[in-house]
């Protein structure tokens, strides 16, 4: 079993947020875990149905030199 330290490694999904009277906005969030992705994108969006978005992008799924802490921010 691998055990990772606390913080040590931090991941990249984007979040499709549906709010049901707009086109879904579509979220990039950073957290340690798809499970705490989805945490962070339902506090800022209460009420919302979420979405993670499929396929994952390999190439942007782990983060490098992550600052710390999660974060959100509307996808480009």
């Amino acid at each position: 079993m691998r055990h990772w330290q606390m913080g040590a490694l931090m991941i990249r999904v984007c979040i499709e947020v549906d709010r049901g009277t707009h086109p879904p906005t579509t979220l990039s969030v950073r957290a340690e875990s798809i499970l705490r992705a989805l945490e962070v994108a339902g506090e800022q969006n209460p009420g919302c149905a979420l979405n993670v978005v499929f396929p994952l992008d390999p190439d942007t799924f782990f983060v490098r030199d992550a600052p710390e802490g999660v974060g959100a921010e509307v996808a480009a």
